[in-house]
């Protein structure tokens, strides 16, 4: 039995060969780089992702108006010009529309990152619908975000780093690995 956030987790062999053929999985496909790289799990918010190092975690309560509040996780790391995140709001007990959701989700993303909208492209990210979004700011910095609603939570994975730091393969992997589960 593994012990996540204070709650107790015990998960099935199915559930774990899952995860360990996911991770094979990216190994073949080059996902995972030679050196370096951290496929990270969580069981609490339900995500996998390759995030450069092993992520510091925070836990914070947000306001969404009306009276209404949720639980966001919050994962990171921050290097001397990068910044690595994903954020997991658990949105399970409100009745909200996917898609307006998606929608103030990247309003919200754009007023905080406090960038200028480059582009913006529909994907899919695993079966759900989502946006990715890649921002300019006047410090120079680029903003690189994907967001995915589900019926349980709403997905932030962004990086943020300087133009000439941009490390597109790392970034890529980073974006790309990213998957609900």
């Amino acid at each position: 039995m593994r012990v996540y956030g204070g709650g107790c987790n015990q998960d099935s062999p199915a559930e774990w060969r899952r995860r360990y053929l996911l991770a094979v999985g990216l190994v073949l496909v080059g996902a995972l780089p030679a050196r370096g790289g951290s496929l990270f799990s969580s069981v609490l918010d339900e995500f996998v992702v390759l995030f450069p190092v092993a992520p510091q975690k925070e836990t914070r309560r947000v306001d969404l108006g009306e009276g209404r509040s949720a639980s966001m996780g919050i994962y990171h790391v921050d290097e001397p010009r990068t910044e690595w995140l994903v954020s997991a709001t658990d949105i399970s007990r409100l009745a909200l529309d996917l898609t307006r959701t998606l929608s103030a989700t990247r309003g919200e993303v754009v007023e905080k990152t406090a960038g200028t909208l480059v582009s913006e492209t529909p994907v899919r990210i695993a079966h759900y619908e989502g946006l990715e979004l890649r921002l300019a700011r006047a410090d120079g910095s680029v903003v690189s975000v994907r967001i995915c609603v589900t019926p349980r939570r709403i997905y932030q994975v962004i990086v943020m780093t300087t133009e000439e730091n941009r490390r597109l393969a790392q970034i890529g992997r980073f974006l790309e690995t990213f998957s609900p589960e």
